[in-house]
């Protein structure tokens, strides 16, 4: 088998669902993993060549700066993906960056048939924030501002299908998860009735500030 390490911006871009999915399509086994500020591939050398042709058509967000490659002892195993390892604080080079929201997604919150209508933080695998959340590589959710949130059974289910656009997306929630709003007063006393606080405020020309799970982006 082989072991590539693979450079660049390829965390919080879907880089890891795209490889399991392409991994599977060739039939291969191995599995692949955030390492650092990188991922980690392995795969079976018989593999290789078709692999790295199938990563012309990697994310579009995605961006590989260098690809190195070695031996590694065969694991008889069905392609997988992996536990991170490492952490990266320097957060300084290939960063994942904010993405506004895709087409499909802000469809969601347009669909009053649709679980994300009208939610604010709606995401998937290839939109949403990213940097603004990030304390540190590899870009997972205990990594993020996410790690307190719990998923819900739909978000869990859609987070572990492959087949799913929110496939292994680290900021997936919906308005059943445990995200709620909050009204902190200038004092730092904390509120009920969040948005009827806020208008209020709004209404006596009060100035209020907004914070999201990272960056704002409502598409209401």
């Amino acid at each position: 088998m082989v072991k590539l390490i693979i450079s660049g911006r390829v965390q919080g871009v879907g880089f890891r669902p795209f490889v399991y999915n392409t991994a599977k399509k060739l039939g291969t086994k191995g599995f692949v993993c955030n390492v650092g500020g990188q991922v980690e591939v392995v795969l079976e050398k018989a593999h290789l060549k078709a692999f790295l042709k199938e990563l012309e058509h990697k994310p579009n967000k995605a961006h590989i700066t260098s690809i190195s490659q070695e031996d590694t002892p065969y694991q008889d195993c069905a392609f997988y993906i992996a536990p991170s390892r490492g952490v990266d604080l320097s957060l300084k080079d290939n960063l994942p960056l904010d993405l506004a929201i895709c087409q499909s997604c802000l469809k969601d919150t347009k669909d009053p048939k649709s679980r994300f209508y009208r939610y604010p933080f709606t995401a998937c695998a290839h939109c949403g924030p990213r940097f603004s959340l990030l304390e540190s590589l590899p870009y997972d959710r205990p990594q993020t501002s996410m790690k307190d949130f719990q998923l819900c059974k739909d978000c869990a289910k859609d987070y572990n299908d492959s087949t799913s656009r929110r496939f292994f997306a680290q900021t997936l929630s919906c308005p059943k998860c445990p995200i709620t709003l909050s009204f902190y007063d200038k004092e730092g006393t904390k509120h009920e009735n969040a948005l009827k606080k806020t208008i209020n405020a709004l209404k006596r020309g009060e100035v209020v500030a907004l914070k999201g799970v990272g960056a704002l982006r409502s598409p209401l």
